[in-house]
């Protein structure tokens, strides 16, 4: 039960850093990037008090649950000056192509990406969902799937 708490109150701050850059257009613990062909949204723990680790493996579930698969799923280490270890862990997400899909794209929200870094110490340093979609094609807004992830969260959580 108390993981479910815990879970709560990350993915609650998750949406008020998110919220808060809505409202403020910046922020130190979030960003937004917007490049050709992607969106993504980096949540950083500039306060070291959120916990990633579950949040990523929750929001897959609920990503596969909207007819998406599980692409990839890894976990990379980086070594840096100084013999730091960083540890990358990465979900990665296609819709599930069927006749409806291919005829009308925008009933996806396009590849999907979730990331999680820590450190050695197993602190989670930021997390990053990423959005990318193929050109001349329409899909979901990014702020839909965000609006999806944090809705889904409430519900399954309570």
């Amino acid at each position: 039960m108390w993981m479910v708490e815990e879970a709560k109150n990350n993915i609650a701050e998750l949406k008020h850093i998110y919220e808060n850059f809505l409202i403020q257009n910046q922020s130190e613990e979030g960003i937004f990037e917007k490049g050709q062909g992607y969106e993504a949204f980096l949540w950083r723990n500039t306060a070291g008090t959120l916990d990633f680790r579950n949040i990523i493996d929750f929001w897959r579930t609920i990503i596969v649950n909207q007819g998406y698969y599980n692409y990839v799923s890894d976990i990379k280490t980086a070594h840096l000056d100084g013999g730091v270890k960083l540890f990358t862990e990465r979900h990665y997400l296609k819709p599930k192509l069927n006749a409806a899909i291919l005829k009308n794209p925008e009933t996806t929200f396009g590849n999907i990406s979730l990331e999680m870094v820590a450190n050695h110490l197993e602190q989670y340093i930021n997390m990053r969902i990423v959005v990318t979609k193929y050109p001349n094609k329409a899909y979901f807004s990014f702020e839909a799937l965000l609006t999806l992830l944090f809705s889904q969260s409430d519900t399954k959580l309570k």
